[in-house]
């Protein structure tokens, strides 16, 4: 099983009384696309900066948010390789 960091900015959030995208947009002075990449976990990253405002609204700990876990790792992405080599058009000989 591979290893790998679980956020949960949305179950934090519903504990201290936030119920939607909206709610935590608006308790945080955000983007709505900010809050909603927050509340269903599409967030490649998050600052530090961030973490700090969203321990202070929810009134919780960085470890609350982030959980380093064994558990439900998603397969691995395959990215396209830039040196990916194409099939070369065979070139047509005639015989003489």
């Amino acid at each position: 099983m591979a290893r790998m960091i679980v956020v949960s900015i949305r179950e934090m959030a519903e504990r201290a009384g936030i119920t939607t995208s909206y709610g935590l947009m608006k308790a945080m002075n955000v983007s709505p696309s900010l809050a909603a990449k927050w509340w269903t976990n599409e967030m490649k990253m998050i600052g530090i900066n961030s973490l700090n405002k969203l321990c202070i609204v929810l009134k919780c700990q960085p470890g609350d948010i982030l959980r380093f876990t064994d558990e439900h790792a998603p397969p691995p992405r395959e990215r396209p390789s830039a040196n990916r080599s194409r099939p070369r058009p065979r070139s047509v000989r005639s015989r003489a």
